[in-house]
């Protein structure tokens, strides 16, 4: 356990570097980090080589909440998805959980905020999430515009949260 507490103070001490920000005393408990890239990019292999090789949960949100909310309303939808990842995450084994797949969150229908909701579940552990989308310095995006799952945040949406470029988390 002492080499996986290592390797992610590493991530964050080396992450914060790259966004030109001091870690807070209390940097390495919690906190949400996001890996950018596109479809191909190699988020899904890097967070599956963390999860084999430093034995992080590596969590597929989509499929997983998906499965725990089918026998859900419509209507009671959004919320039972809200606190099925919360639950996902916080039950997961560990002070750090690698999370894949996030699309579901982003769907139209559930009305949620999924930066919010990813921030929220970062409370109390180090989540790590592979992001599909870019940052230009001023705004954090899902998907592309035009797409349903299009989103974008201002940089104080995200000025809390640490973001890496595949390449940049391939090099930690």
């Amino acid at each position: 356990m002492a080499n996986c507490n290592y390797f992610i103070k590493e991530v964050v001490l080396s992450s914060l570097m790259l966004s030109g920000r001091p870690p807070a005393p209390d940097e390495e408990k919690g906190g949400l980090r996001i890996i950018l890239g596109r479809t191909g990019s190699g988020r899904t292999t890097l967070l599956r080589k963390w999860a084999d090789r430093h034995g992080y949960p590596y969590l597929n949100i989509s499929s997983l909440v998906s499965q725990r909310t089918l026998g859900y309303s419509l209507s009671e939808r959004p919320s039972a998805v809200q606190h099925e990842f919360l639950d996902a995450v916080e039950s997961a084994e560990g002070d750090v959980v690698l999370c894949d797949n996030i699309e579901l969150l982003f769907a139209s229908e559930l009305f949620l905020d999924p930066l919010r909701l990813l921030k929220q579940a970062a409370r109390r552990k180090t989540v790590i999430v592979a992001w599909n989308g870019a940052s230009d310095g001023s705004t954090l995006s899902y998907a592309v515009p035009g797409h349903d799952e299009y989103q974008a945040y201002s940089h104080t949406d995200v000025q809390d949260v640490v973001l890496l470029s595949v390449n940049e988390a391939n090099a930690l």
